[in-house]
């Protein structure tokens, strides 16, 4: 005979024994919104402990957080692992790039995010349609930003840096665009000049081979020789690092050619220069002296004559001599000089920055990922977001504070100038259609 014992359901477990049943696919689903938005798993079932009623937490029912906190975990990490497509990386990359071919402006001549794939070395290029557009319109009068950072894929061996080529927006204080982007396992000057190339050979296929590639003329970098090697060569007409000082030098003596005067600055950002001043200070002087040395440096990075330029050697190259308008500053007509916008006149490499502690913090939530395809899955599912973002910042500055009542005896100007706002407002409403970008700066 088989005596049964039921135990009433609330009542306290012997022994405080801690009983929960396994997750559901809903409550899985639930779970993993929150952790792909950044929430650590710790941080989600403190949430939820917190939430419990006093009966389950007397009964010891944990079916909302699990019967241990490794529950949460695994939970979070088979959101990451589903961004795979196959266990071989080489197949899932393939596979990512094809779904995003038919996500991502699929009806344009370059569809997609990922654009190449290298599996030796380890190479990724990505960029969309929008990203050309955007570099087409604004690049030569732009000045453009590119940095790399590291601690975004499990170091297994060989790290894997990303690189981005940044744009800022049109309006001061919006968000910037990454025009391109590449995740690498090689590092060299060659690896950043063949990811440019293939930008190039695109934005070729797009608006024809004979146009010119638009130079930018500015691009800031972080005094990392392989950013100032490579814009150099790319922007410059494969120039060398000699040829290009010699050619800053005729620039600052006010001897320097019309064709010397279309030259893209490769500018080393004045915060990493000033922080290596202060630490190479800082072995041979004392904790006073070094604010008097980084000082001096700072009277040299800002002088303005050419006696004040003799003490600086390498002066074209991390100083602000070739930022600006050569007209003004070393006397040349205005028709032989290059016109760039006058609303950003940057010394650092901030807007490369920002972008990437948007990539690390939105986009990646923190997190350190275990394979680079789980890396551009996520990248390509934010791209458009992004390029949305950007845009509508621009369009929302110019009409925010134009579209006002017209009043008696106002200028044919005037309404001219609102009716344009109105348009734009239009604008404004389409430009979620995923078709190109181009409209807004025509």
């Amino acid at each position: 005979m088989v005596s049964l014992q039921p135990e009433i359901l609330g009542s306290s477990p012997a022994n405080g024994e801690i009983r929960a049943r396994p997750f559901r696919g809903s409550c899985r689903q639930e779970i993993q919104k929150y952790t792909k938005l950044g929430a650590t798993p710790g941080a989600v079932r403190r949430q939820k402990l917190q939430s419990m009623s006093v009966e389950n937490k007397e009964a010891g029912n944990r079916n909302v957080v699990g019967r241990s906190p490794s529950v949460l975990r695994k939970t979070a990490s088979e959101a990451n692992v589903n961004l795979r497509r196959d266990a071989d990386l080489e197949k899932s990359l393939h596979c990512i790039k094809a779904e995003q071919a038919e996500k991502i402006f699929p009806g344009e001549s370059i569809p997609g995010y990922l654009q190449e794939i290298s599996v030796d070395p380890l190479r990724l290029i990505c960029f969309t349609a929008g990203g050309i557009v955007m570099y087409h319109q604004n690049a030569s009068t732009m000045p453009l930003s590119w940095d790399a950072t590291g601690g975004i894929v499990v170091n297994r061996g060989k790290r894997v840096y990303y690189y981005e080529l940044s744009m800022p927006n049109l309006s001061k204080g919006g968000p910037s665009l990454s025009v391109t982007a590449m995740l690498s396992t090689s590092h060299g000057t060659v690896d950043i000049i063949h990811w440019m190339n293939c930008f190039i050979e695109k934005y070729k296929m797009v608006y024809g081979f004979a146009k010119p590639f638009p130079k930018p003329p500015v691009i800031h970098s972080d005094r990392a020789l392989v950013f100032l090697l490579a814009g150099i060569q790319l922007f410059n007409g494969d120039e060398t690092m000699n040829l290009y000082i010699e050619r800053c030098w005729r620039i600052i003596q006010g001897r320097a050619s019309q064709q010397d005067l279309q030259v893209t600055v490769v500018h080393a950002c004045l915060g990493h220069l000033m922080k290596n001043v202060k630490t190479n200070a800082a072995k041979d002087l004392t904790k006073k002296q070094i604010p008097f040395g980084m000082w001096l440096m700072a009277l040299l990075v800002n002088s303005n004559t050419l006696d004040e330029m003799l003490y600086m050697p390498t002066a074209p190259i991390w100083s602000n001599l070739l930022l600006g308008n050569f007209s003004s500053r070393y006397g040349y007509g205005f028709d032989t000089t290059t016109t760039s916008c006058s609303c950003h006149f940057g010394r650092t490499t901030g807007v490369s920055e920002s972008q990437m502690r948007v990539l690390k913090e939105n986009i990646l939530c923190n997190k350190v990922y275990s394979r680079i395809d789980q890396v551009v899955a996520k990248l390509g599912e934010s791209i458009e977001a992004m390029e949305i973002q950007y845009a509508d910042h621009y369009v929302l500055n110019q009409t925010k504070t134009r579209l006002l009542p017209v009043p008696m005896g106002i200028s044919s100007y005037m309404i001219s100038l609102l009716s344009q706002c109105v348009r734009v407002q239009s604008m404004l409403r389409s430009v979620h259609n995923r078709i190109t970008l181009t409209f807004m700066y025509a």
